[in-house]
């Protein structure tokens, strides 16, 4: 006898042998919700998280490159999210374990904030192409009238 049929009285009705007997084994198939696959589950979600980080500030990083280089671009990240340029460096080279909230709404917000200013910029663009095509229809139309 091993385990806990041992203490079980008799009169319980459990046998010992009862999963040889019923002809399966003693291993039930673990639940979904188990404290051991939530840590699994965590560490996915916490390394989802880090990847997801990192590749937001490289965003970051690879929209200053070209105009600043990759040293200064680190130093502006940095100085805009108000983190160390080790850690824009390490984000840039994926080797952040672990992310604190702050760090997760800083660079979201800073990358809501380029995504706005981008949508102003292509606003500004949209108007000034419609101007233009709006001018060449109108010259367009003045040829038309002159022939």
């Amino acid at each position: 006898m091993s385990g806990i049929s041992r203490f079980l009285p008799k009169r319980a009705g459990i046998s010992p042998d009862l999963p040889a007997r019923a002809g399966v084994s003693g291993n039930l198939p673990t639940h979904a919700g188990a404290p051991g696959d939530r840590g699994e589950r965590h560490r996915m979600c916490a390394d989802a998280m880090c990847n997801e980080f990192q590749d937001l500030v490289n965003a970051e990083v690879a929209a200053r490159r070209d105009r600043l280089g990759l040293r200064a671009a680190f130093a502006e990240v940095a100085r805009t999210l108000g983190f160390t340029a080790r850690r824009v460096r390490a984000c840039w080279h994926h080797e952040v374990r672990a992310v604190t909230l702050l760090e997760w709404q800083a660079v979201r917000d800073l990358g809501a904030r380029r995504l706005a200013q981008e949508e102003r910029r292509l606003q500004r663009e949209d108007a000034l192409i419609r101007q233009r095509l709006e001018a060449i229809r109108q010259r367009q139309a003045a040829l038309r009238d002159l022939l």
